[in-house]
């Protein structure tokens, strides 16, 4: 799992920039890049489940069975998140180059 995350982060947070000369035609219209809202959808869930499962751990509190599968799919789909902008980041980026 931590390796997964590691993975997960460095995708992530780790986006490819687009050239100046491409993003500057879209100047007139302000948009949200998709794969930056889902890199920061994914960091959020990931550290809200890794907050929850520190909690449980440094206070010693057992957590209720349907706590920890939501801490865990929380972590889960945040990492997938975070999988899926980086690497449709990467092949933007190659799309681009050629």
């Amino acid at each position: 799992m931590v390796l997964v995350g590691i993975f997960g982060f460095y995708l992530g947070i780790d986006l490819p920039r687009l050239r100046a000369s491409l993003t500057e035609l879209e100047i007139d219209r302000p948009r949200i890049d998709s794969i930056e809202l889902l890199s920061k959808i994914g960091t959020f869930l990931a550290a809200i489940a890794a907050l929850i499962s520190v909690y449980a751990f440094v206070f010693d509190e057992p957590l209720r069975r349907s706590f920890e599968y939501m801490a865990a799919s929380w972590w889960m789909i945040g990492v997938v998140l975070q999988i899926g902008a980086g690497l449709i980041g990467r092949i933007r980026l190659a799309r681009t180059a050629r």
